[in-house]
């Protein structure tokens, strides 16, 4: 996905994130208002382009910036990307030093390319050689036919304020993906592909169309989906059966919460380990305060 750190030349200070759900959500509104002027030659598409940046900044209201700290550890980030409050919108966080100075950026993609960097680490672990059905972190997708408008299927997708949205047939087999990103190659000409089908706007009316759709199924282990995920660069992959149906969709964000039941198994067993020590040591009776 599109992902832009925005700041304030003047002061050097950080202003906030621009993310492709930004984009989509600020396209749409342009279109609303210039959808009935199009047929007019004189329109200047051109202006769209020359927006500011400042007017589409946080556009989806979901790009509220979160801070960690330098030394906090792997499984700090895990647990905040976790937190049922950040959960469904954060994608990235801010990385500051000792003296608060931002110095980085870490996302999503960073912790999975992270884990399967060490992937044959992991995929001997309990919860790596876990398959997917069992993990409970296939969630339902949103579906559009691939010969519906372009527009409508954007539209949906911010709504939903979901990056990325399967496409099937008639027959309901999984043909392809639409994403925010693949807004990335719009062209003053774009726009007239808008009423259009999804297809024909993925074939003509973007210079830079999205990635491959990748898919697994539920058998395939939670490693196999790390490392599929860091292989291809994308942010979700769909679970389909051996028809082509797809049944569900497994994102960035359901992995990292299955990372986060790792830490909790490894706590539980630390914690029943010293409890079972503690048996076989003597009471020592804590004095009463006077």
């Amino acid at each position: 996905g599109i992902n832009a750190e925005y700041g304030d030349e003047k002061t050097a200070h950080f202003k906030g994130f621009i993310d492709v759900l930004d984009i989509a959500g600020y396209v749409l509104s342009w279109w609303r208002k210039a959808s009935p002027h199009l047929e007019d030659e004189n329109f200047p598409m051109e202006d769209f382009f020359l927006t500011p940046i400042k007017k589409v900044r946080n556009f989806s209201l979901i790009d509220n910036p979160v801070f960690v700290r330098e030394n906090d550890t792997l499984m700090d980030l895990i647990n905040i990307f976790c937190d049922p409050a950040e959960f469904l919108r954060l994608h990235r966080v801010l990385v500051r030093d000792s003296k608060g100075e931002i110095r980085n950026i870490v996302s999503q993609s960073d912790i999975i390319n992270f884990v399967a960097k060490h992937i044959d680490i992991f995929k001997a672990t309990e919860k790596g050689s876990s398959v997917l059905a069992d993990l409970n972190i296939i969630r339902p997708l949103i579906m559009v036919r691939i010969d519906s408008e372009f527009v409508d299927a954007l539209d949906i997708l911010y709504k939903n304020r979901v990056s990325g949205i399967a496409l099937v047939d008639q027959e309901y087999h999984l043909r392809g993906n639409l994403s925010a990103s693949d807004l990335r190659g719009l062209s003053p000409l774009s726009f007239n592909f808008f009423t259009g089908s999804i297809l024909q706007f993925l074939a003509k009316g973007t210079e830079s169309p999205g990635k491959p759709t990748q898919t697994i199924g539920g058998g395939n282990t939670l490693a196999e989906t790390i490392k599929l995920l860091s292989d291809e660069h994308v942010h979700r992959v769909f679970v389909s059966d051996t028809s082509g149906h797809p049944m569900g969709v497994v994102s960035l964000g359901n992995v990292i919460s299955a990372l986060r039941g790792i830490h909790k198994r490894k706590e539980s067993k630390r914690r029943r380990s010293s409890e079972k020590e503690s048996k076989h040591e003597p009471e020592h009776k804590k004095p009463k305060k006077e």
